[in-house]
């Protein structure tokens, strides 16, 4: 089928197309479109909208022989950790969680929130799982990003405002992508960042050192075990990190029986009774 064009006369008897404001307007759209695709920015109606891109497909690995098993969790530990059916236990890297309860300490702020969501995003699951530098940490523990399809179950957490991102070199290969997800959930304002106080969030912010995540790690395992498992390492803990002598002693009698010796020095005068200057 042809189509007709329309023309009109000009004075100067030259045929020109009388639609060429239409012409100019989807040029423009075209410009548009082209300047969003490169910068990232889309034209939403009356407003310009920046587009963030967050990478969330599988990443390649540098340890082609950890592959992309899939795995099916157990049961959800806490907001950043998981345990397998086969056995083993996973800590999400790049991102930390409010730690729950654990003998006379109560749970952190929004601690049961994230547990909650972790629940609603893996437990049940099948999960991919993709390692980074280290395979495991100093608690037997294996680190990796953990997808459940196409979603980084890590960043999600992050960026819904139930974790911050936390680097614990050397296994930082997306420390930049959990970094950006916790300025969008701050800028936000959603999960911990109304929820919890200030002072709250500035002594989690100040206690991000490596060592102290290292120590509250050691304390949350000797309490999940009721003092049967322990990280025995010198200068991790002392009686002053401890909530009373009862729990210190459980910790001196688990490293005694793991090292044979006081590694964490609790015992004063040597009568195998730990940090007796505490109730």
């Amino acid at each position: 089928m042809k189509i007709k064009r329309r023309f009109r006369i000009c004075k100067d008897h030259k045929s020109q197309p009388d639609n060429w404001p239409v012409v100019l307007i989807g040029l423009i759209m075209a410009s548009l479109a082209i300047y969003g695709v490169l910068t990232g920015r889309y034209v939403n109606n009356e407003s310009v909208v920046e587009s963030v891109v967050v990478p969330n497909a599988l990443p390649e690995i540098s340890q082609p022989e950890d592959g992309y098993t899939t795995y099916q969790v157990a049961r959800v530990i806490d907001g950043d950790t998981i345990e397998l059916t086969s056995g083993e236990t996973v800590r999400y890297i790049g991102m930390d969680t409010p730690e729950l309860a654990s003998g006379n300490q109560p749970d952190d702020c929004y601690a049961r929130e994230a547990t909650q969501a972790n629940s609603q995003l893996v437990l049940g699951q099948a999960v991919t799982l993709s390692r980074d530098e280290r395979d495991v940490d100093r608690f037997g523990r294996w680190l990796r990003y953990v997808y459940v399809d196409d979603v980084l179950i890590n960043r999600e957490l992050v960026v819904s405002g139930y974790a911050r991102a936390f680097a614990v070199p050397p296994d930082t290969r997306y420390q930049d992508v959990f970094d950006e997800a916790e300025l969008q959930a701050k800028a936000r304002q959603v999960g911990l960042w109304s929820a919890c106080n200030k002072s709250t969030l500035q002594n989690w912010n100040t206690n991000s050192t490596t060592n102290q995540a290292e120590s509250n790690e050691a304390l949350s395992l000797l309490r999940r075990s009721n003092g049967q498992e322990c990280i025995c390492e010198e200068n991790l803990l002392d009686c002053h990190d401890l909530s009373g002598q009862a729990e210190a002693q459980q910790l001196y009698d688990c490293c005694w029986r793991v090292t044979g010796r006081d590694i964490y020095a609790l015992d004063g005068n040597g009568n195998s009774q730990a940090c007796e200057n505490i109730p």
